[in-house]
Parts: C-alpha cells; structure tokens; sequence
C-alpha cells in the first residue's frame, strides 16, 4: 500500500518492541530491519507505561515521506521515512527491543491493517 493505517492493541510488560513497517519480508531475528525497512521505530515503556493495554495506531503515507504513531488516539511522534519503497508497504516486522532474556515481553492481543492505493 501507499497509504493505509496498521493497528495494534498491545501491552509493554518488558523491554517494549521496535516496528518496522516493510516492503518486503525479512528474517524475524534479522538485525538490520530497522536499518533496511522505510519506517522503522520503538515502542518502549518511556512511551507506554507497562501493564496497560493500549491501541497503537501507525498511519504511513509513502508520497509524503511520513508515517505517524498514536497511542490511544493521541498523536506521540512522525516517523521520515528512510528509503522509499518499490511496491509500497506490505509487510509488518515486530521484534523485541530488549538486549537479552525479557520474560516478561510485549502481549500483543489484536492488529490490523488498512491500506490505500492512492
């Protein structure tokens, strides 16, 4: 997609996770997704509090550059994006932000994806 909304309901109760909206597949333990996917950022406990669920909503739009966070509605920070994709995005790479063994994790219960052409 060009445009579109990704949703995710999740609860931080570790290190949190980083998000990396992709135009193509990687490895999940792959190291450089951040580094090699258009939009790339974290979702830590200084951003949401531990132990609480919350709806996180990304809206990307790859003609202007920007993809936006929002933490129950609450617009938090714009992401630039870094490379533009070939085919827009398609892909949605979580993976843990903690440098070693976090039992605690991030739960994720729902997420869902909007996307546009246009």
């Amino acid at each position: 997609a060009q445009k579109g909304t990704v949703y995710i309901t999740m609860r931080i109760e570790g290190e949190g996770v980083k998000v990396a909206l992709c135009d193509h597949w990687f490895n999940i333990m792959d190291e450089y997704v951040g580094e090699m996917s258009p939009f790339s950022f974290k979702i830590t406990p200084d951003i949401l509090e531990r132990g609480r669920w919350c709806e996180v909503k990304i809206e990307f739009d790859v003609p202007a550059g920007m993809a936006y966070v929002f933490l129950d509605d609450r617009k938090v920070f714009g992401v630039r994006m870094k490379m533009e994709p070939k085919y827009g995005i398609s892909y949605l790479h979580l993976q843990t932000d903690a440098e070693s063994a976090d039992y605690e994790g991030t739960l994720i219960k729902k997420m869902s994806m909007v996307g546009k052409e246009d």
